[in-house]
């Protein structure tokens, strides 16, 4: 049984995009809604599109320098998913 490096399931980052109004509620920019991915041992990820699609807004979030708003990131096979805050901020600054 092969364990994945990383596996993202349905991943949803959603921004405030400004103040809510009198009757409204506070309106949200969905800078990722639903990605999915798993990568394995020996392969190579590329995320590819256009500025503003939300390929670093993926990246801070699976390294946990933003969170999600819903979703899930498994990283079994990585020493900071067990780590201490520190230990796993330490991991985050070498993703960079």
């Amino acid at each position: 049984m092969n364990i994945p490096l990383l596996e993202v399931r349905a991943l949803h980052k959603h921004f405030a995009a400004g103040p809510a109004g009198w009757f409204q509620p506070q309106p949200v920019v969905r800078a990722l809604d639903g990605v999915s991915l798993q990568l394995q041992r020996g392969e190579v990820l590329a995320l590819v599109g256009e500025s503003g699609c939300g390929k670093s807004t993926l990246a801070l979030t699976i390294i946990g320098l933003e969170a999600p708003t819903r979703g899930t990131i498994f990283l079994p096979a990585s020493q900071c998913s067990a780590a201490t805050r520190r230990s796993c901020m330490h991991c985050a600054a070498r993703c960079k």
